[in-house]
């Protein structure tokens, strides 16, 4: 029995690699197919020019070797100024010239106002419902009138002033204390999720396979992250809504107040 069991043992153990590459092996399967019939469906469509691509990672083999920027110039050299790339497994139309920049950003806007979704911004942003992230649509487009009343026009400008100056005195005197200084949470939570979501993270290149984001470690990173500023949010409203019930909220107040005051009124939006 025990001869039975260490020969199993030494079988699994001596089998790994072999395991892990006949996993490999159909993983590439599972993804070649679909990718088969994507680039089918991608030489009907009339899509700009663009370098070949590799089954799964796509254009990513053009990326590397020297800095991203120096190779998206060289291309665009030979593939003009809209220029096609498939980025793992996003399509990316790219645009180096100021006449297709303004056909993206101005007379076309609207079909390209939607963000990528990536792991860290979907967690960080309660799956995508801040303004900054969330898509183009009705509930977006309420949250810009909100933020545009509430945070852009000339009043709120000025009783913002005091706000304003108060934030740079302290800038100046976090510079002119150096060592010392009150540490201040909220900034160091936004430099780590700044830090998390910025980085190359390959998940988000293959949002298809789940199994990455466990990998590479961000999402859970980014979630212990998003519990301290979650902490923070959760404490700020609610003081903002025991001023409310009490009637110690000021006329105007913030942006906070004015949502809470919405949501004691029946408008909800998010």
């Amino acid at each position: 029995m025990m001869l039975s069991f260490i020969f199993f043992v030494g079988l699994v153990f001596f089998s790994i690699p072999a395991l892990l590459n006949f996993l490999i092996f159909v993983l590439m399967v599972l993804k070649i197919g679909p990718w088969r019939l994507k680039a089918n469906i991608e030489r009907s469509l009339s899509l700009p020019p663009g370098p070949w691509k590799l089954p799964i990672i796509g254009n990513l083999h053009h990326l590397v070797g020297s800095l991203p920027h120096h190779r998206l110039r060289n291309l665009a050299n030979n593939y003009g100024p809209i220029m096609y790339l498939q980025i793992g497994e996003h399509p990316t139309i790219l645009v180096s010239s100021p006449q297709s920049a303004k056909g993206v950003m101005q007379t076309h806007d609207e079909f390209f106002a939607t963000r990528v979704e990536t792991v860290a911004t979907k967690i960080m942003t309660y799956d995508f419902s801040a303004v900054s992230f969330a898509p183009y649509g009705e509930q977006w487009i309420e949250l810009r009138k909100l933020c545009t009343m509430e945070l852009s026009s000339k009043k709120r400008d000025q009783s913002f002033r005091y706000d304003r100056e108060e934030e740079v005195s302290e800038v100046i005197r976090s510079i002119a204390s150096k060592a010392g200084s009150v540490t201040n949470l909220s900034d160091i939570i936004v430099k780590e999720f700044a830090v998390a979501a910025a980085g190359s993270n390959t998940a988000d290149l293959f949002p298809s396979i789940k199994f990455l984001q466990l990998i590479a470690g961000v999402k859970s990173q980014v979630e212990k992250i998003h519990q301290q500023a979650d902490k923070i949010i959760s404490n700020i409203i609610e003081e903002r809504e025991t001023r409310l019930k009490t009637g110690k909220s000021e006329e105007d107040g913030d942006l906070v107040d004015v949502l809470l005051r919405d949501q004691e009124n029946g408008r909800k939006m998010f």
